[in-house]
């Protein structure tokens, strides 16, 4: 049985895929935002280490397919250990970059952000989600923080003291229009994202900068090597096969 680590786009479409192979697998998550991109049944679970090497053993797991976020450093670390540590395969299933664009001010981290948002001084229109939104809070720029609508999320916010004004609680996938008025409505004269590719509306968030002639400044994506990624199904097709994995169970 494969294991499969969801909670994106490209987990629900690795699920099709291995439906339409008859590959068995056990798809998990871990948020319920996650679970509700999924059109099958897909397991919670709390991600640590012990708890992922568990699961191994209990469903004779024979290879881990990760599809998670392309900044869930956390996870992808724990995956790719306990993998190693259990004898498996572990798949990176990575999600495609753009290419750069001219006018964006790309930066490492969370850190390099915020100080440049204090050289600016500029009100910034926040489209990082709500995991690292602690980081901008109390500074010398205003903030507005666009993120999910979920009871988990919300609570998150509310505990930073940020008003109304201040958050824009929406699921995307957003158009280049609808960025633009966001931000025009709001006042803010500068975008914070993160390297998510096109299918986390880098592009669409571009665009309507670029529209608006206002500054965009993207966090880089982390670094992350290991022995397999794939970028697609095809290549994960051809991994699985060569690897020995879900066509034989």
């Amino acid at each position: 049985m494969l294991l499969l680590l969801a909670g994106t786009g490209e987990g629900r479409e690795i699920v099709e895929f291995l439906e339409k192979k008859g590959i068995p697998y056990l798809a998990t998550v871990t948020s319920d935002y996650g679970k509700s991109l999924m059109t099958v049944h897909t397991e919670k679970i709390k991600f640590d280490p012990e708890g992922l090497k568990d699961i191994i053993y209990e469903k004779k797991i024979s290879g881990i397919v990760d599809a998670t976020h392309p900044f869930a450093r956390v996870i992808k670390n724990i995956a790719r250990k306990a993998a190693r540590e259990c004898g498996i395969k572990y798949i990176r299933f990575e999600r495609g970059r753009l290419k750069r664009h001219k006018g964006v001010k790309y930066v490492k981290d969370y850190t390099k952000a915020i100080k440049y948002l204090e050289n600016s001084g500029l009100k910034a229109f926040l489209t990082i989600g709500s995991n690292h939104l602690d980081k901008f809070i109390d500074k010398n720029f205003a903030i507005v923080a666009r993120v999910l609508p979920t009871l988990e999320v919300m609570k998150k916010v509310m505990a930073l003291r940020l008003t109304p004004d201040q958050i824009i609680a929406m699921k995307g996938p957003f158009t280049r229009e609808l960025n633009r008025a966001m931000i025009e409505q709001t006042g803010c004269k500068i975008l914070v994202t993160k390297e998510s590719g096109e299918r986390g509306g880098e592009k669409e968030k571009y665009l309507a900068c670029n529209d608006l002639g206002i500054e965009m400044v993207t966090i880089e994506r982390p670094v992350f090597k290991t022995n397999i990624i794939v970028y697609n199904l095809e290549g994960l097709d051809r991994v699985l096969r060569r690897e020995g994995i879900g066509y034989d169970e």
